[in-house]
């Protein structure tokens, strides 16, 4: 029975990545590259063309904790870029509320604890990003020691091969032996019986029985 993919589907940027587990700056980034096709209006992107996804092959299992992974990263660092941008804000209205009034002490000291927490924010952002890329690291270590074990097995499998067609070739030479070696003994039998037959019907015998 025939399976129909199901067709292709377009949708929003933010619903893009929402689907594709990615940023809203990957996506653009991909349709500009050419790996996504978008209908647009005018120089806007109105909507995403979102394929159906093939399963997974072995070969492709690399690209695809590539990508899972590189989702990860743009989300992180799309995060980390909203922290830094909300500290600097936070900073500027700290500056303002100084300038315009010297007994605000209260007010800067807050806007100052929280320009302190969106650093700590943006601190800890960017420590996740750091452990994904080791995570990254990790799954692509892991896999060239499948590629290196997966080529072992078959270098092994292949010198099985080789010495099971050999010794196959050794059994057939011995079975072509034996055959020649039992004809040879049935040729031997035959000349034996008919050397006896001989004696038993010669002169000398006749007269030996006498």
């Amino acid at each position: 029975m025939t399976t129909q993919n199901p067709a292709p589907r377009f949708v929003t940027l933010a619903e893009a990545a929402e689907v594709l587990g990615v940023s809203v700056r990957t996506i653009q980034r991909r349709i500009a590259a050419g790996e996504l096709m978008a209908e647009r209006q005018g120089e806007r992107v109105a909507r995403v063309r979102i394929d159906p996804v093939p399963p997974p092959t072995d070969h492709g299992a690399a690209v695809i904790v590539r990508e899972t992974l590189t989702g990860v990263l743009d989300r992180y660092r799309a995060s980390l870029d909203r922290m830094e941008r909300r500290g600097r804000r936070l900073v500027t209205l700290a500056a303002a509320g100084l300038a315009v009034a010297v007994g605000g002490v209260a007010f800067a000291v807050a806007m100052s604890s929280a320009a302190s927490k969106a650093d700590a924010n943006a601190s800890s952002s960017l420590a996740e990003v750091r452990q994904a890329n080791a995570a990254l690291l990790a799954s692509e270590r892991q896999i060239a020691d499948l590629r290196e074990r997966l080529a072992e097995t078959t270098a092994a499998v292949a010198r099985v091969t080789i010495e099971s067609r050999q010794r196959l070739a050794q059994m057939t030479a011995a079975d072509a032996e034996c055959e020649r070696l039992t004809a040879e003994r049935d040729e031997l039998a035959e000349d034996l019986a008919d050397i006896r037959v001989a004696f038993v019907m010669s002169p000398m015998a006749s007269a030996s029985a006498d």
